[in-house]
């Protein structure tokens, strides 16, 4: 047994990383698309081509998280095979928009989120969209290899070409870590209490609250919802009076809630939501052996059908103590380490047939501490960013909200076969009216 797990230069895949792998080719047979993400980050000013492209082919070249692969070892478990390929210039995007309809440069940065990455293999990719006298570096990564704040992080040490704040990205390398072939009584008594709080916290006997079927996915469809510094400032001044301090999460959340409570009422498939919640476990601030791979947990929430917001709020803090007082974020990454075992598209398929079964209302996250402080990029001032995911097909819709700079930013993500892109657009301005002024 020591042998298994003696120290590797391997990095061995977590449970959450297997779901995540197991995530990504669902999503691919449902959608097409893969379980990635994209970052949009604008600069005041346009920078030249030249020194976009010279700058990604000399960080990302022979780099260990430009490509990579999961592979299993002699004793099954999974890890990381990284790939060190040459990047060519030629596979940066570039485009000028000529016109200056708003409408139009929207279109364009979804198209770019939804367009899959060049092979199975590539993990990053980059695209460089010049609008009037904006830009917009947009950054899609997969979450096999990054979340959204290690992602952030990786991104600012590609972009600062300081060298005064970050190390050079040539330098990163992967972390190691052993197989984790032991304590099994522990995970499989962390599997019993994860199955014992899906039972608890699922609207068993009543009609959940989500998305109807339908024939096919159709095309993966965004809107997105700034908030000024004065909306930010008012809706931390709403938290601390109706949710309490450190509460913005649960607020959100809340607020969330009543606004789909009255969509599914108004589509006429009303009833309780249960509404997963992703959670980084880093600290605030991070070293950068921990930028990749996934340190996140999950929370499940049940929301009642017909709830004022008041009591979306009162129930929502109530169920978040009792599950970090019951450890459930630690008992989620111990118990799916036994989910390894399973081959990724096995697992994806009994994932999927789980949320088809007990359907999810909507998925949701909350990042309160940005990862990116570069305050200029190019020589331009950053002016924004935020984060458009592709949302897994079930439940097929998402809400997720970034702070960058002192601002709030909310993106939903929905599937045009599941809900019409005018209604995501309503769904999203109602949520930040809501926020701000229910």
């Amino acid at each position: 047994m020591r042998r298994l797990n003696r120290k590797s230069q391997r990095h061995y895949l977590s449970g959450i990383d297997w779901v995540m792998t197991a995530l990504d080719g669902f999503n691919k047979k449902k959608t097409g698309i893969g379980n990635h993400s994209q970052i949009v980050l604008e600069l005041a000013g346009c920078p030249d081509q030249t020194s976009f492209t010279n700058r990604l082919e000399s960080v990302l070249s022979d780099c260990v998280f430009y490509k990579g692969k999961s592979k299993r070892a002699w004793h099954l478990a999974p890890y990381w095979r990284p790939i060190q390929k040459p990047f060519s210039k030629t596979d940066a995007h570039v485009e000028d928009i000529s016109s200056e309809n708003e409408t139009e440069l929207e279109r364009v940065i979804e198209e770019r989120a939804r367009t899959p990455f060049r092979d199975t293999c590539t993990m990053i990719a980059f695209d460089l969209i010049r609008f009037a006298d904006r830009s917009f570096i947009l950054f899609r990564f997969d979450h096999r290899l990054l979340d959204a704040r290690g992602a952030e992080r990786l991104l600012e040490m590609i972009l600062d070409d300081t060298g005064q704040n970050n190390p050079h990205p040539s330098t990163l390398e992967l972390p190691a870590n052993d197989a984790r072939l032991y304590d099994w009584r522990n995970r499989f008594l962390s599997g019993r209490t994860i199955n014992r709080f899906l039972r608890a916290v699922y609207p068993e006997g009543r009609k959940a609250a989500c998305l109807k079927e339908s024939g096919s996915a159709g095309v993966l469809t965004h809107a997105r919802v700034r908030f000024t510094e004065e909306e930010t400032r008012r809706f931390d001044s709403n938290t601390l009076k109706k949710a309490g301090y450190l509460m913005g999460g649960i607020y959100l959340l809340s607020s969330a809630a009543t606004v789909f409570d009255a969509f599914f009422t108004g589509k006429g498939t009303p009833g309780d939501m249960a509404v997963p919640v992703n959670m980084d476990t880093r600290g605030r601030k991070f070293t950068a052996g921990r930028i990749f791979f996934n340190r996140i947990s999950f929370l499940i929430f049940h929301l009642k059908h017909g709830s004022e917001k008041t009591e979306n709020i009162r129930s929502a803090k109530h169920q978040f103590v009792e599950q970090i007082k019951q450890k459930i974020p630690d008992h989620f990454k111990n118990a799916t380490l036994l989910m390894r075992i399973a081959p990724a598209g096995i697992l994806g398929f009994f994932m999927g047939k789980t949320m088809k079964r007990h359907p999810y209302a909507f998925s949701f996250s909350y990042i309160p501490e940005q990862a990116f402080h570069l305050e200029k990029v190019f020589g331009f001032e950053t002016a924004d960013l935020c984060h458009m995911p592709v949302v897994p097909f079930e439940p097929g819709i998402g809400v997720y909200f970034t702070r960058f700079n002192d601002r709030l930013n909310l993106v939903m993500s929905g599937y045009s076969g599941k809900i019409k892109k005018e209604d995501l657009i309503s769904l999203a301005g109602a949520v930040k009216k809501e926020v701000l002024y229910g």
